[in-house]
């Protein structure tokens, strides 16, 4: 009868048979795992937002309150009114949760202000439009009547012009007007908002 041997390693008996039958046991060198720490590194979160290309330096003067760092910030294309800003900030930075519900509370307050912003021009554009289409609409009538009624072409020609120049004006008076209603308003966000930056620059360095 044939002898064999066997080992023992990490709860399971290893044996290996050679072309005589016989069992011989195989020798594996150790292969340990070695575990090293690195106490510098840093595991960031990333984030890309895409904001009013009229807001962009609030964005970028107010994000790192909340431990955001900048890493860009371009046009978005082909909308060049929007700006595209790539941020980065540690996964683990102390304050985590208090921080976000501040940023989230930033951000409502800075979309209230751009809401705001863009209603000073809303309604004037909104009357401006409609004064040069009515305007349009009267030089085209006055073209076709010319060769069939000069006194009518005329008559009709002149809301037509007025249509054409006077929305410049119109609009530049509601928006100045709009601009008066609602500056009050956009100031006292503006308040808030930068209370809300500093209470959470204030958590950044305790």
């Amino acid at each position: 009868m044939a002898a064999y041997r066997s080992k023992k390693r990490s709860g399971l008996t290893i044996l290996f048979i050679n072309s005589n039958l016989k069992f011989q046991e195989r020798t594996e060198s150790p292969c340990p795992i070695l575990k090293k720490e690195n106490p510098d590194f840093i595991g960031y979160e990333y984030r890309e937002i895409n904001i009013n290309n009229k807001l962009v330096d609030l964005y970028l003067d107010n994000y790192p309150n909340f431990g955001w760092q900048i890493i860009s910030a371009e046009k978005a294309q082909p909308v060049n009114s929007k700006m595209i800003i790539k941020l980065k900030r540690n996964r683990h930075i102390a304050n985590k949760q208090e921080l976000t519900r501040l940023q989230r509370k930033f951000e409502a307050q800075l979309s209230q202000v751009d809401k705001l912003e863009r209603e000073k021009t809303v309604r004037a554009s909104a009357t401006a439009l409609t004064i040069g289409f009515l305007g349009s609409v009267f030089l085209a009538a006055s073209v076709m009547l010319f060769h069939y009624n000069i006194f009518l072409s005329f008559v009709l020609g002149i809301p037509g012009l007025i249509g054409w120049i006077l929305p410049y004006w119109v609009y530049t008076n509601i928006k100045t007007r709009r601009s008066q209603e609602l500056s009050p308003q956009i100031n006292k966000l503006y308040d808030l908002l930068y209370d809300t930056c500093e209470q959470a620059h204030k958590l950044l360095t305790l």
